[in-house]
């Protein structure tokens, strides 16, 4: 992760290391597994300000994975180009 550190990149960080503990010989990790190796390599992105981040990292989570079990598909294009102003950090 690059020294700027914001929610963008915290959003990035998680979404790419909950895929790879997904493909990490599949079926032999538990969800709460899977949930600790995120906050283990979180952890190591972000040292002493991981708990400044902890909510919005197990909120990332939580949200993805609610998202991904009702097979919702969100088109994000559309919702930052109406609404980049709503976010600041969009």
């Amino acid at each position: 992760m690059s020294s700027n550190i914001n929610l963008r990149n915290i959003l990035e960080s998680v979404l790419h290391l909950m895929e790879i503990a997904e493909e990490m010989e599949e079926g032999k990790l538990t969800g709460k597994q899977k949930k600790e190796y995120v906050m283990y390599k979180m952890k190591g992105k972000l040292g002493i300000l991981l708990p400044s981040y902890k909510y919005e990292i197990e909120t990332i989570m939580e949200t993805t994975i609610f998202l991904s079990k009702i097979g919702r598909k969100i088109n994000i294009n559309n919702i930052s180009k109406n609404c980049a102003g709503c976010f600041n950090f969009l």
